[in-house]
């Protein structure tokens, strides 16, 4: 082999690792991103499973002093970001939106639902059927938009929800 020659296999080769490594690297970065979206759909669905299950089997206000209205199921708070019903214990429990965290109150016990690297930048409640003019059976949509900045992620992922959810038991007197 002459020194051209090899000089140019030298060149070649190095290319050739030069684009393996670049579409290696891709590679890595699309499994972070995928990794990164599959946590935060995960903690979405937890989210949104643990928030509709306690709303779903919420109770009629009676007398508690929960709610500012008696005869009600649910009640809005916090300009549509907080939802505040009575739960299955009897307790005055509230979902809300606390430093772009969810925060959940129940009884004297407060706890956030949301982990510290994600952020809840949209969380709005909207009820429809509450009032006994209108003969429906109370539902409460749900809106929330969760964003998380990973290390292992190189971009901000977000995931918007939109669910609603009526009540276990029929509104019936």
């Amino acid at each position: 082999f002459t020194l051209v020659e090899v000089l140019v296999a030298i060149v070649i080769f190095t290319l050739l690792m030069g684009s393996v490594l670049s579409l290696m690297f891709s590679a890595i970065a699309a499994q972070r991103k995928t990794l990164a979206v599959q946590e935060l759909v995960s903690q979405t669905s937890y989210l949104a499973e643990y928030m509709s299950r306690h709303i779903r089997q919420a109770r009629k206000e009676t007398g508690q002093g929960c709610l500012s209205q008696q005869g009600t199921n649910y009640q809005v708070t916090l300009g549509g970001q907080g939802l505040k019903f009575i739960n299955s214990q009897n307790q005055c429990q509230e979902f809300s939106l606390d430093a772009l965290r969810v925060k959940e109150v129940r009884g004297a016990q407060t706890q956030y639902l949301t982990p510290d690297d994600s952020t809840v930048t949209t969380l709005n409640f909207s009820i429809t059927g509450e009032t006994d003019a209108d003969a429906l059976q109370p539902k409460v949509s749900l809106f929330m938009n969760l964003e998380t900045k990973r290390e292992r992620a190189e971009s901000i992922v977000a995931l918007p929800l939109h669910t609603t959810i009526s009540q276990r038991n029929f509104d019936v007197e």
